[in-house]
């Protein structure tokens, strides 16, 4: 019965989408998976049922950015970029722009490889809010780890440490200690 129900949703969703949505999508990349498509594999999901639900919110609401973002950081929290990516893409395209959408937009296209992406939402996010810190951690990680560029990364910690001087790891570091150890070691 379960099973029944979830491709039920899929089919309503992949309908009312498809009519209702379509439309708002036709200037989206190809390269992103549509949001129908991404809510009707969400629906399709028993592992995650506040995915289903938030789909079936969507199936009569398409139009709230706010459900485009929850769905967004459930499929974030659940790992599936491409997914995210989609959910996120129509959050923003229905207004929900903001610093943290367009951060965790970035982190899920970083995931996907495609860092020249990730890195302007970072930059769109700090110009959103200039006192947005994880924009600014999270531009200096491509830069330093997936770039390998070690100037720009330093940039982007500098400010910001200029920001909050105590800001740490994700392993507990204070970011100070390694802006230092990157600033003495380098060619």
């Amino acid at each position: 019965m379960l099973k029944k129900s979830y491709a039920i949703i899929g089919m309503i969703l992949t309908f009312v989408f498809g009519v209702v949505v379509g439309s708002m999508l036709s200037d989206r990349p190809t390269s992103v998976q549509k949001p129908q498509q991404a809510v009707s594999k969400a629906a399709k999901s028993p592992e995650n049922p506040r995915i289903a639900a938030i789909s079936e919110q969507l199936a009569k609401d398409a139009k709230n950015a706010a459900l485009w973002v929850e769905l967004g950081n459930l499929f974030f929290d659940d790992d599936r970029p491409k997914d995210a990516i989609a959910a996120y893409e129509m959050a923003l395209s229905l207004g929900a722009k903001n610093a943290d959408v367009l951060t965790d937009l970035g982190i899920m296209y970083r995931r996907t490889k495609q860092y020249d992406r990730a890195l302007q939402l970072f930059q769109e996010a700090k110009n959103l809010d200039p006192n947005h810190i994880q924009s600014r951690m999270n531009a200096g990680i491509v830069f330093y780890y997936d770039l390998s560029q070690v100037e720009p990364a330093l940039a982007m910690w500098d400010e910001v440490l200029r920001l909050n001087p105590k800001t740490t790891l994700g392993n507990g570091e204070l970011l100070q200690s390694l802006v230092e150890r990157l600033k003495t070691t380098k060619p």
